[in-house]
């Protein structure tokens, strides 16, 4: 899985699903991943942080990959007891959030240049 397709993964559940992500891993987000975004750390760096917290957290993850491959309209939230949901209230989620968005973006533009010279080229 390319790292831009991680970083999109967080990206809508932070935007999307906010309640499927647990306080802990919430705080993995802002504590390890969101220093390596706001820095000059490549993609492939950020995504490698996520997936550490991936390992750290399986349930959050299972349900951020479901929210992937199903349509939101079927996707049903589940709330895990003792863990309370979480809106997207945090200003260093937000921080995340646009973070991952201007990655996003830039890869995007980046691939499409890319695809650009190589049809002039053929």
């Amino acid at each position: 899985m390319s790292a831009t397709s991680i970083l999109s993964e967080i990206y809508l559940a932070i935007t999307t699903k906010p309640e499927i992500l647990t306080p802990e891993f919430i705080t993995g987000l802002t504590d390890q991943v969101l220093p390596l975004a706001k820095s000059d750390a490549d993609n492939k760096s950020v995504a490698n942080a996520i997936n550490d917290l991936y390992k750290q957290f399986t349930e959050v993850r299972d349900n951020i990959k479901a929210l992937v491959r199903k349509s939101l309209d079927d996707f049903e939230s589940e709330s895990t007891p003792g863990h309370e949901t979480v809106p997207n209230h945090y200003p260093e989620i937000n921080e995340l959030e646009q973070i991952l968005k201007e990655r996003i973006d830039k890869q995007a533009q980046q691939d499409e240049q890319n695809r650009s010279i190589d049809s002039s080229q053929s």
